[in-house]
């Protein structure tokens, strides 16, 4: 439970820096943005006829899976001692430890 607060704490530290440095019309896995803001910003997109004429959908199999801890730790702007140990951690589910 411990770990849970000190995770929010953070996310609620770095979740203004994340907003200012994403692009604006990136609506995935972000505070504050959901499905009907993407499906807005296609139409208004779309709707333009001098804009793109396509949409593409993807999903990144593993991606988050295989990100770079290297990469997560000389770019996000946070304690690096934690942020190292963070991704080693595992999980638990159903109150038993796993690890990756």
């Amino acid at each position: 439970m411990g770990d849970r607060a000190f995770q929010a704490l953070y996310k609620l530290a770095l979740d203004p820096i994340a907003e200012t440095l994403e692009d604006p019309n990136c609506c995935g896995f972000r505070t504050a943005r959901s499905r009907q803001d993407a499906a807005g910003q296609c139409f208004i997109v779309l709707a333009n006829c001098n804009r793109a004429q396509w949409i593409l959908e993807g999903d990144i199999k593993g991606f988050f899976d295989n990100i770079s801890h290297d990469w997560l730790i000389a770019n996000i702007p946070m304690d690096k001692a934690i942020l190292i140990k963070w991704p080693k951690v595992g999980y638990s589910r159903k109150r038993k430890a796993l690890s990756e």
